[in-house]
């Protein structure tokens, strides 16, 4: 009773947003305080802590968006048919999605059709009108060699994951090292000798393995940037060095998850790193 009259006020219950909606703001507000300027955090703070608490199908670490021009192809893809969807939508939602590894756009003028890949399996450089984006993280940027640079992979590779390394080529060698624990073995070794015009493959388990030196070219010279792509899949790494399928590597490690460090190193000569990359 309110001043001798019946009061009755009508709750309405809160509306539910839906996983993908939660999901978008959240990717959204992470991207925004990985930005340099935080001044906000402190007003955001408290509503990102209340809508983490309350779906667990988000992933919101950050993540750095590796754009790739050409088509990804996956083993485990799935089609985004949300209605408007962009391009920038597209990349957002494989960034709060747990799982997706790539976002690949194919837009026209009047919409966008939305892939979302778990594994990825093969890149067309080639492919015209579509945009691609890796989602991963930044290991290493902007480090000069010797002495050799160690990149630890917290977790270990796995199926599907796609490496890109890009650096500026001593004038006498280069290596690139994938290693495991501990450094005991070298799963995958990959030499750019420039005194040979060879890149040599190899891998050190308990002893050095048959080197393989077959290869499309070596248009490469001493202070040249490079990018080196490698796709992990089941029995081998392919990689890719400036868009181009050079070849491939069968696993003689085959514990992918023991490789947990990448080097960098060279031979009497000086290089750079400029950045690794390395999807989810």
């Amino acid at each position: 009773m309110l001043g001798g009259r019946e009061s009755s006020v009508l709750i309405q219950p809160p509306k539910r947003v839906d996983s993908e909606t939660l999901c978008l703001m959240l990717a959204r507000l992470s991207d925004i305080f990985a930005a340099p300027n935080r001044m906000y955090l402190r007003y955001w703070l408290p509503l990102i802590l209340t809508l983490s608490l309350t779906s667990g199908e988000c992933d919101l670490t950050p993540r750095y968006d590796s754009v790739v021009p050409g088509n990804v192809t996956g083993i485990s893809c799935q089609e985004d048919h949300t209605p408007n969807m962009t391009s920038s939508r597209c990349v957002l939602l494989c960034h709060a999605a747990l799982g997706c590894r790539a976002a690949v756009a194919v837009c026209s003028s009047s919409a966008c059709f939305c892939t979302h890949c778990a594994d990825i399996f093969n890149i067309d450089f080639e492919a015209v009108g579509v945009e691609s984006h890796l989602k991963g993280r930044i290991f290493a940027e902007y480090l000069a060699f010797p002495p050799g640079r160690l990149i630890p992979i917290p977790n270990g590779l796995s199926v599907g994951q796609v490496i890109r390394v890009r650096v500026k080529l001593a004038s006498y060698s280069t290596r690139l090292l994938l290693l495991t624990q501990e450094n005991a073995n070298i799963a995958f070794s990959m030499a750019f000798r420039f005194y040979s015009k060879s890149i040599v493959r190899n891998s050190y388990i308990k002893g050095w393995g048959p080197e393989e030196r077959s290869k499309p070219h070596f248009n490469f010279s001493p202070g040249q940037e490079i990018e080196v792509l490698y796709i992990v899949k089941s029995t081998e790494y392919v990689v890719y060095i400036n868009s181009e399928n050079f070849f491939a590597f069968e696993h003689r490690v085959h514990d992918l998850h023991s490789i947990k460090n990448i080097q960098i190193d060279s031979m009497n000569s000086a290089g750079s790193l400029i950045h690794v990359f390395i999807t989810d």
